[in-house]
């Protein structure tokens, strides 16, 4: 599927994660836990060429301080892959996208 992404020219896949034990429980029966399956998404950019960014998806209890500690989770985990996803326009940021961050107000950002 890699070599698709990378023929279509999209150079980075999107992938949605759960913090560990945060899964909604209306979904964790269908969701493996995300951590098994970033290793191997990882190694997969790596030998195509493709980036790998997160969608953290909600979960209860969610609010900016949880979002700041996933991300630094995040970034410790999988920072260290040449897959990971980082903004070079923006000094080498990871790139993570927060999926419903409006439920969050706008002064705990």
């Amino acid at each position: 599927h890699f070599n698709w992404i990378r023929r279509a020219g999209a150079g980075v896949c999107v992938v949605s994660w759960y913090p560990p034990g945060r899964a909604d429980p209306a979904q964790a029966a269908s969701i493996e836990h995300s951590d098994k399956v970033v290793p191997l998404l990882l190694r997969a950019g790596e030998a195509t060429g493709v980036k790998i960014a997160f969608h953290i998806e909600p979960y209860k209890g969610r609010d900016a301080s949880s979002v700041a500690s996933d991300i630094r989770y995040i970034v410790d985990m999988y920072g260290g892959s040449p897959a990971f996803y980082r903004s070079a326009t923006h000094g080498d940021r990871p790139v993570v996208y927060v999926y419903d961050s409006y439920h969050t107000p706008a002064h705990e950002w």
